[in-house]
């Protein structure tokens, strides 16, 4: 190993934000496959997931999606077609401002969210057996106090 590469390694090793990137990519990567596995026909992908967690049930505009996702209204309009395409999403006028569309999701896509819901606590479910019970509850703990202290730095 070179001196950088050894660097790099202690660096990851020991990066808590690094563990918790992997962590969250692992786990957002088996709750997909499952999902796939378990609800047969087409499937949103793991882009279309991070959509996902900002159209609000009353609709979002695309604009407020790209700049939440880091993203160009290019970019957004291409998910939200994609999801459109699967009926998951529809484009309906924003009633504040008939000139702007809002994002929402359709019956189709509710039950589509529904269905990741129930994949996570499938998934839950076995990452508790296998880490154990304690263990899992005071990491839940744990994460939902990561989540307020890191929405205050925000």
């Amino acid at each position: 190993m070179t001196a950088f590469e050894d660097k790099l390694a202690d660096a990851k090793a020991k990066s808590l934000t690094q563990s918790l990137l992997r962590a969250s990519r692992l786990v957002k990567e088996l709750a997909v496959a499952r999902k796939h596995a378990q609800y047969p026909g087409p499937q949103p992908r793991a882009a279309h997931a991070a959509l996902y967690a900002h159209i609000s049930l009353e609709g979002t505009r695309p604009t407020v999606l790209a700049n939440k996702l880091g993203i160009t209204p290019q970019a957004v309009a291409q998910l939200v077609g994609e999801l459109a395409s699967m009926g998951l999403v529809e484009r309906v006028p924003d009633p504040a401002d008939g000139r702007a569309r809002l994002v929402r999701f359709t019956a189709k896509g509710r039950r589509d969210i529904l269905q990741g819901f129930a994949v996570f606590e499938s998934l839950e479910a076995d990452l508790r057996n296998e880490m154990g019970a304690r263990a899992f509850d005071r990491l839940h703990t744990l994460l939902v106090q990561l989540e307020a202290a890191v929405e205050q730095l925000h």
